[in-house]
């Protein structure tokens, strides 16, 4: 798994565009995966600059999460974690509304998607299923993920 860590300012789509282009071709992805993949972390990176704080860290790998299905390497997976408060989820969106509707492209576009909460520090919880390295001593905070189908891609 190939990560970024990128430090919350308007920019960091942009850089995180680039990052996950740039393994998709590295990898022999081209088309339609490159450009799904591209469009749905710029949506999670665009909420997790939005509505999260600090660092965010973006990571792409092929391969399901393995705490939903064993590998699959014709899937991409993107984690997007960030140490904001708060659970992502689609929300109705006017017809006029200017945003509202990213999720709503993750949730049609992604073959999975879902939000692993972190443990805070001196909890029970269990470690999420995707880490984030790079949040190290957060407290709190979110992983939102995606999975894209890479098959013939």
């Amino acid at each position: 798994m190939d990560h970024l860590l990128l430090h919350a300012h308007p920019s960091v789509a942009a850089a995180a565009r680039h990052f996950v282009t740039a393994w998709c071709t590295a990898h022999g992805f081209r088309g339609d995966v490159t450009d799904t993949t591209e469009l749905l972390t710029s949506e999670l990176v665009g909420n997790a600059l939005r509505h999260g704080s600090g660092r965010i860290v973006v990571s792409i790998t092929d391969g399901a999460p393995a705490a939903l299905a064993p590998p699959d390497p014709h899937q991409v997976l993107v984690t997007v974690a960030d140490s904001g408060a708060g659970r992502p989820r689609t929300r109705p969106a006017p017809a006029d509304a200017t945003d509202g509707r990213g999720l709503h492209l993750v949730d049609a576009l992604a073959r999975a998607w879902g939000v692993t909460p972190h443990a805070a520090p001196g909890t029970c919880h269990p470690s999420p299923p995707l880490t984030a390295a790079g949040l190290e001593g957060a407290t709190g905070g979110k992983t939102t993920w995606f999975t894209v189908d890479a098959a013939g891609g």
